[in-house]
């Protein structure tokens, strides 16, 4: 009788570790397919050739004219526009390169108001 207890209870043993290992790998793989599919990660399948620096240069421009729209207008309008003088524009693009960089650059807690 005690032979067979103890056969259930390593059974049971066997079977919570297995358990247990079968969580842990669902875990990991959640991890990994939210790490797939970050806009980075999916920007990087879609165009290798751009890595590392330019994918983020890239994702901090596309952030940058989703949270000022009115940035991208203003540069197009100055770069289309044929009676402007080319100073002003090549002034107006500074400035707002400048304000670009200025902005990408700033501490976290200063652009959040923390």
């Amino acid at each position: 009788m005690k032979a067979t207890s103890v056969d259930n209870a390593l059974q049971i043993e066997l079977l919570r570790v297995h358990a247990a290992l079968e969580r842990q790998a669902l875990r990991r793989q959640i991890r990994q397919l939210g790490e797939a599919l970050k806009p980075a990660a999916l920007l990087h399948e879609a165009l290798p050739a751009l890595s590392g620096k330019g994918t983020w240069r890239l994702l901090k421009g596309l952030n940058l004219a989703r949270r000022y729209p009115l940035l991208i207008s203003a540069a197009s309008t100055m770069l289309i526009g044929r009676k402007r003088r080319n100073w002003l524009r090549i002034g107006a693009v500074v400035w707002f390169s400048w304000q670009a960089l200025r902005t990408m650059k700033a501490p976290r807690d200063r652009r959040t108001g923390e």
